[in-house]
């Protein structure tokens, strides 16, 4: 996969809701352990804003005054967060009336960075030592090693008509559109048919018999996926059309051509993926994020072929009465 600089990921939420996001480009390389590098940001106008519910306190104002449960977070390349501030009231700036992208003022950052939870740079860099020493005591395992255990699983699937026991796929998207800042840009786009509160969201796995909808849950004991609900499902057919897919082939991402994501669809943030697990640990991954890159054009074609082929199969299947359960 090819890289890409560090998108930073800002969700200001409302009572649990997400009221807006606001998307940086961070520094190249990997993610920083200060994480005040990523939080000054929030000083600045970014450089995509996703307006959902925040509206200004007077009509085309340009402060908006948040109340209740506010929470407000950040995550680099969608997996590592850099902390968490709640309180009970927060300011949000815009630099004209008809922008969407709303940040913090200076003074109102330094309230918020006081607040801060989470995303301990010291345990980081601890935890970042510990891999360190890991990697010097045995090899990583290559992503040819890697191709090898799924290709012997999927196989052995394949021969035998059905998902091996204990083998779940996972089909999971959140496809998003990045809304220009000038006015006139995101009239010109929308002109063209681009409707910037578009967004594709969904999250299936697909097991023995079933197909789930899943729905991501965050508790005092963990988070993680939750199966919302089930619908029957022959999933004899699945390991050869990962296989007859080329999954395998997609996951070297040595194909041809220019760097391509998104491919079939009119977005350009956020990401998708197709997983294998085996006993709830991960096999084999493919996917493509605004945050990590995509597949050369080759892969990133026959990938788009594969997630939609998978995702339309549990989309037919809840499109079906009966379900089996919650």
């Amino acid at each position: 996969m090819v890289p890409a600089a560090s998108i930073v990921d800002v969700t200001f939420k409302k009572d649990g809701k997400v009221v807006a996001r606001s998307i940086y480009s961070g520094k190249d390389g990997g993610p920083s352990t200060d994480r005040s590098v990523y939080w000054k940001l929030l000083s600045k106008k970014p450089m995509f804003g996703s307006d959902v519910t925040v509206k200004p306190d007077k009509p085309g104002g340009k402060l908006a005054t948040l109340k209740g449960k506010i929470e407000v977070s950040i995550m680099i390349r969608n997996q590592f967060n850099k902390g968490v501030a709640k309180t009970d009231k927060l300011e949000l700036i815009r630099k004209s009336a008809d922008s969407d992208a709303w940040y913090l003022s200076k003074a109102e950052l330094e309230r918020i960075e006081a607040l801060i939870v989470g995303g301990d740079d010291k345990k980081r860099k601890d935890d970042s030592d510990d891999k360190e020493r890991e990697k010097k005591k045995k090899p990583a395992a290559t992503a040819d090693l890697i191709n090898r255990r799924a290709k012997k699983v999927l196989e052995a699937g394949r021969v035998a008509g059905t998902l091996p026991d204990g083998v779940t796929v996972r089909v999971c998207a959140d496809l998003f559109h990045s809304v220009p800042l000038d006015p006139e840009e995101r009239r010109k786009e929308e002109k063209q048919g681009i409707r910037h509160e578009e967004r594709l969201e969904e999250s299936w796995e697909f097991s023995g018999g079933h197909v789930h909808r899943l729905v991501w849950q965050e508790g005092e004991a963990g988070s993680g996926w939750h199966r919302a609900a089930s619908r029957d499902f022959d999933s004899g057919r699945l390991c050869t059309q990962l296989l007859d897919g080329e999954l395998l082939t997609i996951e070297l991402g040595e194909g041809e051509g220019e760097t391509a994501m998104y491919v079939g669809t009119n977005f350009d943030l956020g990401g998708r993926s197709v997983e294998v697990l085996q006993d709830g640990e991960m096999l084999i991954v493919v996917g493509e994020h605004c945050a990590a890159g995509g597949y050369p054009e080759s892969d990133a074609r026959a990938f788009a072929a594969l997630y939609e082929s998978l995702a339309g199969q549990a989309r037919a299947a809840f499109a079906a009465p009966h379900d089996v359960g919650r």
